[in-house]
This record gives structure tokens, sequence and C-alpha cells, in this order.
């Protein structure tokens, strides 16, 4: 059952070394998935220490992800489909799976700014990243897992 799972971290407006570098949605994302069996990594894209395209393309290569998340919000979403798109480059059929805030109240219009994104994750992280994982694993339709979101045939999806 277990899998790799890799977060990125992304804080424009942070260094490296504040505070608000500590990636803790992806954490505690992560310490749920690990909890259960599964393992991953989450790196680090910040104000001065921006993440490297070659970092990210040997993370990806080397740790072969079930999918790769991000944490998204208003402020960072243009720096998240810029590595979204970049992840996609790299491993085409990797799935990208942002959540966050605008994410779960505003999933229509997050798809709509997301193309890369399959799927949107809306809700609780912990729990619907474990269900997402754990689909993944199974080999799975994703398109079952409560709290996404996606496109499927040209309409959007929110399965409940």
């Amino acid at each position: 059952m277990s899998a790799n799972f890799l977060f990125i971290h992304v804080n424009e407006w942070a260094g490296s070394d504040s505070p608000d570098a500590i990636p803790i949605s992806c954490g505690y994302i992560l310490a749920n998935l690990k909890k259960h069996g599964f393992s991953g990594s989450i790196l680090g894209d910040y104000k001065g220490s921006p993440l490297a395209p070659q970092t990210l393309a040997e993370a990806i290569e080397s740790l072969q992800p079930a999918a790769l998340g991000f944490y998204v919000y208003e402020e960072n979403i243009n720096r998240v489909r810029v590595l979204a798109s970049f992840a996609k480059y790299v491993k085409n059929d990797l799935p990208i799976v942002p959540g966050g805030p605008q994410v779960t109240f505003m999933p229509g219009a997050a798809l709509l700014e997301m193309p890369e994104a399959d799927p949107l994750r809306r809700g609780e992280g912990e729990v619907v990243m474990l269900d997402i994982a754990r689909a993944l694993a199974a080999g799975d339709d994703l398109a079952e897992v409560p709290g996404i979101s996606f496109v499927r045939d040209g309409r959007e999806r929110h399965p409940v």
C-alpha cells in the first residue's frame, strides 16, 4: 500500500529562515499519510530561495511520487501554477493535487484558474488526501473520492 507523496510549500513573501516558512499545512497532511503507511517529502519555495526547476525534476525522478500536493492561497496561485506546469512537463501523468481555503470554498473558480490540477482537494486536507492516497495506491478512480473537484467530459464534478 505504500506510496510516496511530494508536497511543495510556496511562500514568496517569507525567506527560508522565517517562521512563516514552516510548512505546517503540508506537514499535518504528510504526518497523517505517514501514520497510515505512506511516505513523502516537502520541498520549499521561498522568497530569496526559490525552488530550482532542476531540484524539482530530480525530486520527481528520485521519489516517483504518486501525487504532487500544494497548499494554495490567492497570494501564491501564480507560482503554484508555474511549478505545477513544470512538474507536468517532467512527468505528464503525475496527479497535481492543490488544496486550501480558496479551493475549498470556490472549487469551480479554482478549476478554471488551475487547469494543471487533477483533482482539487477540498475540505480537511488530512482526511481527503488520505482518501486520495488510498485510491491511488489501490489503482481506483479518483472520481469516487469524496472531497475532491475535477473536470470530466467538460463538466465540473464535486463528489460529496
